[in-house]
């Protein structure tokens, strides 16, 4: 805050000076014709691009859910897929995929669609994405899908990463990422989108050769579109 001081000193009176005459005012003349502002041109319209299709959640795991299914070799392997509350990326629940393989061997957790009788349709998307987590980093991986029935299996290979292995992380594959799977002989159906018999998660066999263990957690599976 601050605070003004003010004096006064008195002035000695002045002579009134004697006013001086308004001078006379002149009519302003009336402007000549006002020009009317001509139209503006309308802007021609931008076209709206094409509305990108929306990104869909394929399985958000949450409950109720269809089962999971497994299937396992003849060596020892197995599994364990089930729903877990403990650790969602989203939501309430994710899967939890516990792998016990021997050597050679294989597990896998899968969503299998047939049970509801009829294929799933994946055609309309470029390819899928998911969030994961393990709890241990450098783990062999392939997301599989399975073509008809009996069928034909496809798949894309990852590793757990460091970062997958402290926090949930993305993977994202398009389709033309896809690849015959290395334990198929013989293509019994191409990879038609259309016919999606299961898909699902399993420790990579071609790179199985000493057992291993380890837990998987997947959430938020969406079919992407690009």
């Amino acid at each position: 805050m601050f605070s003004l001081s003010c004096s006064f000193v008195a002035l000695a009176p002045t002579a009134t000076p004697a006013p001086t005459p308004a001078p006379t005012l002149t009519a302003t003349p009336e402007p000549t014709g006002t020009p009317v502002p001509t139209d503006t041109p309308s802007p021609t319209d931008t076209p709206s691009p094409s509305p990108t299709p929306a990104d869909v959640l394929l399985d958000g795991f949450e409950r109720p859910q269809p089962e999971l299914y497994l299937q396992t070799d003849e060596l020892g392997s197995s599994a364990l897929c089930e729903y877990d509350s403990n650790m969602p990326h989203s939501g309430s629940y994710a899967a939890r995929f516990t792998y016990d393989v021997q050597a050679d061997g294989f597990a896998s957790c899968l969503r299998w669609y047939l049970p509801n009788g009829a294929y799933a349709d994946f055609s309309d998307a470029d390819g899928i994405s998911f969030w994961y987590r393990a709890n241990k980093a450098d783990q062999p991986i392939v997301l599989f899908i399975h073509i008809g029935d009996p069928g034909t299996t496809y798949t894309a290979a990852f590793r757990t990463t460091k970062a997958g292995a402290r926090d949930w992380v993305q993977q994202t594959f398009t389709f033309d990422e896809f690849t015959l799977a290395s334990w198929m002989t013989t293509v019994l159906e191409p990879f038609d989108l259309t016919r999606v018999n299961s898909y699902g998660f399993e420790p990579d066999p071609s790179d199985s050769k000493t057992a291993d263990s380890f837990v998987l957690w997947v959430d938020d599976v969406y079919l992407i579109h690009r």
